[in-house]
């Protein structure tokens, strides 16, 4: 895992804690033989991360679910979704999300349960840029007001 994040034990112990290994789903790292579309649920200023969706053949889910399913910190409202093709060769890190509702930063909505993806390689920071060598931005979505209107937060 540390090799995979090219962080140092203590910050990939951190990052497993994303991931619930209590239901039998292994936590993996992989490496993806072909390329996949990924989605990223996201809000603010930024299309750019390394946490992502799987994509199978579902529908995006709303913003209210995408939240509770991927256990979303309190900064991030799901309001925007993007698609990208993760590149073959990529290393991915899988699993399901943890429930974070007892973690700061998290609120009563980040149960979690659905299935994740880490690309640790994706993007770098500062600035925020996707490795175009990683993967790709294939579409984005912006939920309407009126949709978002419609939500229980």
């Amino acid at each position: 895992m540390a090799r995979a994040t090219g962080a140092d034990e203590q910050s990939a112990k951190g990052t497993l804690r994303s991931y619930d290994s209590s239901t039998g789903t292994p936590v993996r790292v992989i490496t993806i033989k072909y390329a996949a579309r990924a989605v990223r649920n996201w809000s603010g200023t930024s299309t750019v991360g390394r946490w992502f969706a799987p994509v199978d053949g579902r529908s995006v889910p709303s913003p209210e679910t995408a939240r509770r399913i991927y256990a979303l910190p309190a900064g991030n409202a799901a309001v925007n979704a993007t698609l990208h093709l993760v590149k073959a060769r990529a290393v991915l890190i899988t699993g399901l999300c943890s429930d974070m509702t007892s973690q700061p930063g998290f609120g009563p909505w980040a149960t979690g349960g659905g299935r994740q993806l880490l690309a640790p390689k994706a993007s770098t920071y500062p600035p925020p840029a996707y490795d175009g060598a990683v993967i790709t931005i294939l579409s984005e979505l912006r939920w309407e007001k009126a949709a978002l209107d419609d939500i229980v937060w």
